[in-house]
């Protein structure tokens, strides 16, 4: 065997191995994403079966609209999803907004349930909250009037669901 048949053979067993890595990483990917999508679709059930608590005008002031069970209620229902958007902001290398399949559904849920985030930081990563309080400060209109949508980072948020807006239309809202 001479040294070019050596070195042809290397090429092909580090090339084959460096294309099986990339496959597996891929798989693995489609596998993440197909969690979480899942995971989110179950997420979008739980908002139809509790509608009140996707009413930005209720969640704003989440203290005085649901009272005793519905507090409660509440309370796990806004922990449930920001927990989510924390898996996703961890997962998304904590940039979710630099994701464009997921910057729309992040930005949506975190300013519908940003009340009810300031009054709980303790239960999230400290990362997680500064994130979602600098993304708050960047776009001043996250704070959204009570039951409109306002555009965070290109994305019309405070409606279900949330919609990516058109980057070449100037006409606002």
């Amino acid at each position: 065997m001479t040294i070019d048949t050596v070195g042809q053979i290397v090429s092909i067993v580090l090339g084959g191995g460096v294309v099986s890595m990339i496959l597996a990483w891929r798989n693995d990917q489609l596998a993440q994403y197909r969690q979480l999508d899942d995971a989110y679709t179950a997420l979008l059930q739980q908002y139809r079966d509790h509608s009140p608590f996707g009413d930005p005008a209720r969640t704003r002031r989440y203290k005085d609209a649901f009272k005793d069970k519905d507090a409660l209620d509440y309370h796990y229902f806004a922990l449930s999803v920001l927990n989510m958007m924390e898996t996703l902001f961890d997962i998304l290398d904590q940039h979710p907004m630099d994701k464009p399949q997921w910057a729309s559904i992040f930005a949506h849920h975190v300013c519908l349930h940003q009340a009810w985030l300031q009054n709980n930081t303790a239960m999230f990563e400290l990362d997680f909250v500064e994130y979602v309080q600098h993304m708050v400060e960047s776009f001043p209109d996250a704070k959204l009037p009570l039951g409109d949508a306002a555009e965070v980072g290109g994305f019309l948020v405070g409606m279900t669901p949330p919609l990516r807006r058109d980057p070449h239309d100037r006409a606002g809202l």
